[in-house]
């Protein structure tokens, strides 16, 4: 019975790739049989009913050995309201929603990142501002970006992102050095 894959007839998209074995010519498989992978199946002794059966059989062995099929990523829209999530996506410290997030990895809590590192900076002893958990001697390194929550609060309020991007831009400009005036030509020699 049944060894070899290859789906034998019927649907072609169900039919299992057959494994090269050491006598193949090269030449490949296009779905054919040959009548070595499997002599009873391929026997004229069987009659239709019979051929039909064995096809459903190995048909069925074949789908239950092939991975599942991946169904296309399907996107859903989701409505909430605003005051339910905003505790989730504003910080503490400035009341504003997230800024540059970063995480405290000691105890999860977020925020934006000049509030958290003013914090740190004017604080005596390192900890949490929310839980007071102490970050010990080197509190920067309990610090991290977190790109996933900040992410989310830029696709949920679009026009903070871009209006933080407009404001980025703006400091960008005031901190360029500006050139020099161009010097004035020096004066013309005196006519002697």
């Amino acid at each position: 019975g049944g060894g070899g894959g290859g789906g034998g007839g019927g649907d072609e998209s169900d039919a299992e790739p057959r494994a090269a074995s050491e006598d193949d010519s090269g030449v490949e498989d296009s779905g054919a049989r040959a009548a070595s992978d499997d002599e009873d199946f391929a026997a004229p002794k069987d009659g239709p009913s019979q051929r039909a059966k064995k096809r459903r059989t190995e048909t069925t062995a074949a789908a239950a050995r092939s991975p599942p099929r991946r169904a296309e990523p399907t996107f859903k829209t989701v409505t909430f309201r605003v005051a339910d999530v905003n505790p989730h996506l504003a910080c503490s410290l400035c009341e504003g929603y997230f800024r540059d997030a970063h995480t405290i990895t000691e105890c999860l809590h977020t925020f934006c990142k000049t509030c958290i590192l003013t914090h740190l900076r004017t604080s005596r002893e390192p900890t949490c501002p929310r839980c007071r958990g102490h970050l010990g001697p080197h509190p920067m390194t309990a610090v991290l970006r977190d790109r996933t929550l900040q992410s989310l609060v830029d696709k949920i309020f679009p026009e903070h992102e871009a209006r933080d991007r407009e404001q980025r831009l703006e400091i960008r400009r005031r901190e360029e050095p500006v050139a020099p005036p161009a010097a004035a030509p020096p004066p013309p020699p005196p006519k002697a």
